[in-house]
């Protein structure tokens, strides 16, 4: 699945797990809502270049209409994240 694919990414390239509310030992049904609505957020600039940005950002859409149809425009990134580390 492409999302957690895109979370695997992005947590490799922040060098930790890229939500806030996942940090918390209890994850409370509040906090599972406003992540279904307002999803990750802004990708943070720093140790993420903007061509992996645009598309861990589309990856990690909370609507699957808006992700990718299938999983190949990951596999580049993948592929350069790889060299990138």
């Amino acid at each position: 699945d492409q999302f957690a694919l895109g979370l695997v990414m992005l947590e490799s390239l922040l060098g930790r797990h890229p939500f806030e509310i996942c940090q918390d030992a209890c994850w409370e049904e509040s906090s599972a809502r406003s992540f279904a609505r307002n999803g990750i957020g802004e990708i943070p600039e720093d140790n993420v270049p903007s061509a992996f940005r645009e598309i861990l950002a589309r990856a990690l859409s909370t609507a699957p209409e808006n992700r990718y149809r299938d999983i190949l425009p990951l596999y580049p990134c993948s592929t350069k994240l790889v060299l990138y580390q």
